[in-house]
C-alpha cells in the first residue's frame, strides 16, 4: 500500500487505504461488481430493493444465515442500528466523516427520514426526496454494516466523541468486525495490517484461498520495486510509472492495468483566502501550470491532462476546454488584477510519506508546480506535513490555503465528484476544504440528482460543469491511470479502476 490507513472505522475516514482493506472484511447492503466501476450488485441484501414509484421508499430483503465475525447475527435490527448510527453521528465526529456528510447527511439534514424494521430480515428506508444515487451511496465502503456488538464495545456508538479514544477507529480488538470473507487480525500502525481467512464466511464459494493477507505501507516507489524484484512483495497496489518497463522485462513479474481513469489530481484552493478568492487569480494559476510537463515527468504515459471536473469515462462528463499552459496569459491576468508582489505571496502545502494513484511523486510534482507559479509572478512559501493523519485531517477542516490533493471515484457518475467529493454543501454550507460558495451551482446539482430521466440529467450536469469551468474554484490537473504490479504466480486478482479489489479470489501458483 502507498500509505498507512488513517483509521480503522471506514465511516470515520476519507482515505482509499482503509476502504481497500475494509472492503475485504466488511460488506454493505450493496456493492460494486468485481472489476466494474459503474455496476452494482446486492451483497448483504438478498436482491435489489423494491423502490416506490415516487423514488422515496426502498424495501430491502436481507440475506439469512449470515453472522458477523464476533458471532452477532446479521439481521434487520443490525442494519437499522448502523443506519441510525450514520445519520446521528456526534457533532464532534462529523468532520471526520466527509462522505457521510456529503451523501446521506446527518440529523435534520439527512436525506433519510426513517429506517423501519419490517421483519427479521426486511428493512424499509424512507427518503425525504428522490435521489437517483441512493443505491450507489449504500455501496460505498464507508457504509459497510458493522457488528452492533463491536460498535458498542469499541466506543463507536456515540458514547465517545474524541476520535483518538475510540477503539473501533484506532485498531482496537473490536475494529472492522463485519461479515466479509476475511477477518481483521491486527494493525501495527505504520508497519502493517493483517487480515485472515474467515472459514465461516456465509458465501461458501467465496471463502478465500489465502490464509492471510498482510498490507504494508510503503511510500517509496524504489522500495516497492526492490521488494517486487526480491519476491518480498506479492502485489504492489501501485508502482512508479517509470518502473513499468523494468517490471515488464522481468519474467517473474506482471503489470496489472486498471483501465479507464477513475480519479482526478488537482491543485486545491481555499476560495475564502486571498488571493484565491479572486477568480482572475485562479484562472491565472490554471494558465501557469504545465500539465503535459507533469504527465511526461511523473506519470510515464499513464495519465491524461484533465479538461474538466470529471474523469472522461464518467457518466455525464463534459470537456470544458480548460486553460492550457500559457505563461504569458497567466502574467497578463495577474497584471490586470493590480496586485503587488507581496500580495501574490502564497502558502502552498504538499504531503510527505505517501504515494497516491493520482499523485505518484508529491514532492516532485509540488516542485514542478511551484516553479510554474513562480515563473509567472507568484512567490511560493513551501509547506509540508505527513499524509496520515496530519495532512488528511488538516485539509478536510479547511486549514490549507493551497495544496495538492486528488480524488478516487467510488462510482462513475457526476454526483460522486461534483456533489459528494467536491462542491456539495454540508449542512447548508460550503465544504471547508474549498470554501467555495455558489448557491446556484448547489441548486443545479440537486436538480440534476433528482432528474427524472437521463436527458434532463445530462443537460443539468452539463450546465453545472459549465459553471465550474467559468469559476475554476480548484484547478483540475491530471486523470491518472495507475498500474499495479504483482508476481506472476499471483492468480485470480481482479483489478478495478475504483480500487475496490477483492482478495478472496486470489491464489498463488507454485513456482
Amino acid at each position: 500500500m502507498p500509505a498507512d490507513i488513517l483509521r480503522s472505522d471506514p465511516m470515520l475516514a476519507s482515505d482509499t487505504q482503509v476502504w481497500y482493506i475494509s472492503g475485504n472484511v466488511m460488506q454493505g447492503l450493496m456493492g460494486p461488481k468485481p472489476g466494474k466501476v459503474a455496476e452494482l450488485e446486492p451483497v448483504l441484501a438478498k436482491s435489489l430493493p423494491d423502490i416506490s414509484a415516487d423514488g422515496m421508499v426502498y424495501k430491502f430483503q436481507l440475506r439469512e444465515g449470515v453472522t458477523f465475525h464476533d458471532g452477532t447475527p446479521f439481521n434487520a435490527v443490525a442494519v437499522k442500528y448502523n443506519l441510525d448510527r450514520w445519520t446521528s453521528l456526534a457533532k464532534e465526529l462529523q468532520p471526520y466523516a466527509p462522505y457521510t456528510a456529503a451523501t446521506i447527511g446527518f440529523g435534520a439534514n439527512s436525506i433519510i427520514s426513517a429506517v423501519k424494521v419490517t421483519g427479521d430480515y426486511s428493512v424499509e428506508i424512507d427518503l425525504k426526496k428522490p435521489n437517483s444515487s441512493f443505491l450507489d451511496y449504500l455501496a460505498l465502503a464507508g457504509f459497510s454494516i458493522a457488528s452492533p456488538t463491536a460498535l458498542k464495545a469499541g466506543g463507536a456508538d456515540n458514547s465517545v466523541t474524541d476520535i483518538s479514544k475510540i477503539p473501533f477507529a484506532q485498531g482496537g480488538p473490536t475494529a472492522l468486525v463485519g461479515t466479509g470473507p476475511f477477518k481483521f487480525k491486527e494493525w501495527a500502525k505504520g508497519d502493517h495490517l493483517t487480515i485472515t481467512r474467515n472459514d465461516k464466511y456465509w458465501d461458501k464459494a467465496g471463502i478465500p484461498c489465502l490464509d492471510q493477507v498482510v498490507f504494508r505501507p510503503i511510500s517509496n516507489p524504489a522500495t516497492v520495486l526492490n521488494g517486487l524484484q526480491a519476491g518480498d512483495i506479492d502485489v504492489a497496489f501501485q508502482v512508479g510509472p517509470s518502473d513499468v518497463p523494468i517490471i515488464k522485462a522481468n519474467p517473474k513479474l506482471q503489470i496489472v492495468e486498471r483501465g479507464d481513469s477513475c480519479n482526478m489530481f488537482q491543485l486545491a484552493l481555499n476560495d475564502e483566502v486571498f488571493p484565491f478568492n479572486d477568480p482572475r487569480v485562479r484562472r491565472a494559476i490554471a494558465y501557469a501550470i504545465d500539465k503535459d510537463g507533469l504527465i511526461d515527468g511523473f506519470y510515464g504515459g499513464y495519465a491524461d491532462a484533465a479538461d474538466g471536473f470529471l474523469p472522461p469515462a464518467f457518466q455525464y462528463a463534459k470537456p470544458l476546454n480548460l486553460p492550457k499552459y500559457d505563461p504569458a496569459m497567466a502574467k497578463k491576468l495577474l497584471a490586470e488584477t493590480g496586485y503587488t508582489p507581496d500580495q501574490l505571496k502564497i502558502q502552498f502545502w504538499y504531503p510527505s510519506n505517501v504515494v497516491r494513484p493520482y499523485m505518484p511523486d508529491a514532492s516532485g510534482e509540488f516542485q514542478a508546480i511551484a516553479a510554474n507559479l513562480e515563473a509567472v509572478g507568484f512567490k511560493v512559501e513551501p509547506k509540508s506535513d505527513i499524509w496520515s493523519p496530519n495532512y488528511l485531517d488538516a485539509y478536510v477542516t479547511g486549514k490549507y490555503p493551497m495544496y495538492l490533493m486528488g480524488t478516487i471515484c467510488q462510482w462513475a457518475s457526476a454526483d460522486n465528484f461534483l456533489l459528494v467529493n467536491y462542491f456539495g454543501y454540508v449542512d447548508g454550507k460550503p465544504r471547508k476544504q474549498w470554501n467555495y460558495k455558489n448557491d446556484a451551482l448547489q441548486v443545479k446539482m440537486e436538480q440534476a440528482l433528482a432528474a427524472p430521466n437521463t436527458q434532463d440529467a445530462t443537460k443539468l450536469w452539463g450546465e453545472a460543469q459549465d459553471m465550474l469551468g467559468k469559476d475554476l474554484p480548484i484547478i483540475p490537473l491530471v486523470n491518472a491511470k495507475p498500474p499495479a504490479a504483482a508476481q506472476t504466480r499471483v492468480k485470480g486478482f481482479v483489478s478495478s479502476g475504483n480500487l475496490r479489489e477483492q482478495m478472496n479470489t486470489v491464489w498463488l501458483a507454485k513456482n
